[in-house]
């Protein structure tokens, strides 16, 4: 198991800074050198200490100078004889001592030092670095944990590390369960919108949601959905897809029919469930269907205008010619109204099938039509697209057969 990034890039001398000049604010450690780091921590976003304290910005800037490791021990030792037994007192006592070799006896005192307060945030990052470098990464999470929690400062410091870290695949289970044993922290929300939005990885972003967010509808359905939405973005359609079956659970559709062609039910996770899109000039929206008919139906408005994606739905039909039916209707007729329900390759710049109606307020149609999927055509998108202006037209019942 490869270690977890650490935080610490920068050099002894910078570490000491830290712990001279106390802390700073994260956004003031964004541009640090990285020339020192380990190489397991070289995935980690950069840091500064230009905006340190004047004795620590002097250390800083001389990180090959042999004594700036004994003054700060010097400092340290002179602070603990006057009876400052602190905790940021021992820590920089260790690191002083760490600095110079001395890691049984900084181990000692960085233990005393949490053993006085687990609130010190540059004591947790010296575990973090520690057991890092020991390749012990339950250890490194239990002090992320530790420091997240502890530490209003944490959060901004350390979830660029997580969100680095989660793109190499030996750390994505492992982070995943961290947050999964975390959930209802405070800072759990902030951190998973964090992992799941920003990682490099799409795919490692769906992993961790699979391990940490709960199925079904409530309060992490916004991050499923930004997991799929990823997945989708670079067409990975088969891992999104599967991603979509875990978290819809009972509610997921087979990814070769249509889910919901009638309208019953709010779409949950688009695209496989029906994606609704926004436009100014076009107004849709699930409703109870008119008079005669039972349900829900979905009504469109539009002003007027090119041609306009209302709904879409991603599937994944096999090669070979597929029916479509679809009742459509209007409560008024709106000018050069044309409603297209479409069919295109997901990938590619393949050409719309099209099959085009015009709805009427006079008649109730049932529109039938067909479309050929070509061989290499894995996945598909269906859509239903206006043109022109539209007055209460509705449509229900889409199928595919």
């Amino acid at each position: 198991m490869p270690a977890i990034p650490s935080p610490l890039l920068y050099g002894t001398g910078a570490v000491l800074a830290l712990a001279l000049a106390g802390w700073s604010s994260a956004d003031a450690l964004s541009r640090s050198a990285r020339a020192s780091a380990p190489e397991f921590a070289r995935k980690v976003a950069p840091w500064n200490a230009a905006s340190l304290g004047t004795q620590g910005a002097a250390v800083l800037m001389r990180t090959e100078d042999p004594t700036a490791s004994r003054r700060a021990r010097a400092i340290a030792a002179a602070a603990i004889r006057r009876g400052d037994l602190s905790a940021s007192t021992l820590r920089t006592a260790a690191l002083a001592e760490s600095a110079v070799g001395n890691g049984d006896r900084a181990a000692r005192l960085i233990g005393l030092a949490q053993r006085l307060s687990r609130r010190d945030l540059l004591t947790q990052i010296w575990y973090i670095e520690h057991y890092s470098a020991a390749g012990d990464v339950r250890r490194t999470l239990d002090h992320y944990e530790i420091a997240l929690t502890t530490s209003r400062s944490a959060l901004q410091l350390l979830y660029p590390v997580l969100v680095g870290a989660a793109a190499d695949p030996a750390l994505t289970p492992e982070i995943g369960k961290f947050m999964l044993r975390n959930r209802g922290r405070p800072w759990w929300q902030p951190m998973m919108g964090a992992l799941i939005g920003e990682s490099t990885d799409p795919r490692a972003a769906a992993q961790i949601a699979r391990i940490a967010l709960k199925p079904g509808p409530g309060e992490d359905r916004a991050l499923v959905k930004t997991a799929i939405a990823r997945l989708v973005a670079v067409q990975a359609f088969d891992e999104a897809s599967r991603l979509y079956a875990g978290m819809a659970r009972g509610n997921a559709k087979a990814p070769d029919s249509v889910g919901d062609g009638g309208f019953e039910r709010d779409p949950a996770l688009p695209p496989f469930d029906w994606e609704l899109a926004e436009d100014g000039n076009v107004r849709s929206q699930r409703g109870p269907a008119p008079a005669g008919r039972e349900g829900n139906v979905l009504w469109i408005d539009a002003d007027g205008g090119v041609r306009t994606v209302v709904v879409s739905q991603l599937l994944k039909l096999a090669p070979g010619a597929h029916q479509l039916s679809a009742v459509v209707g209007a409560t008024g007729d709106g000018e050069d109204s044309h409603l297209l329900f479409a069919m295109r390759c997901a990938v590619g710049e393949s050409a719309d099938q099209l099959i085009d109606v015009t709805p009427s307020a006079s008649a109730v149609r049932t529109v039938r039509g067909s479309y050929t999927v070509p061989a290499g055509c894995a996945w598909q998108r269906l859509s239903v697209q206006v043109s022109g202006a539209h007055v209460g037209t509705w449509i229900d019942d889409i199928r595919l057969r």
